[in-house]
């Protein structure tokens, strides 16, 4: 199993399904996926959809939306996901 750690910004938490499997949606949550895992994977994991572009930090580094769903994670990752900004 591969470890890591997710936090969801905003009004991610808001759009978590209520059978969600994080156990602190307004904090950091350290989960365990499978071995070979991307960022689709964990956004299936917990509920997410693929469709929307997300604003990603994975280890203080911005994650373009554009390739993060097939972005590998790896062992100790910490991910950040805000939900985008769209304004007028």
């Amino acid at each position: 199993r591969l470890k890591v750690s997710l936090k969801l910004v905003g009004t991610l938490v808001e759009r978590l399904p209520l059978n969600h499997p994080l156990h602190h949606p307004k904090g950091t949550n350290e989960l365990e996926l499978p071995e070979e895992s991307d960022v689709g994977v964990l956004l299936h994991y917990i509920g997410l959809g693929q469709d929307s572009e997300y604003f990603a930090m994975i280890n203080n580094d911005h994650i373009p939306s554009d390739k993060l769903t097939a972005r590998a994670l790896e062992e100790g990752d910490s991910i950040v996901l805000i939900p985008p900004i769209k304004g007028g």
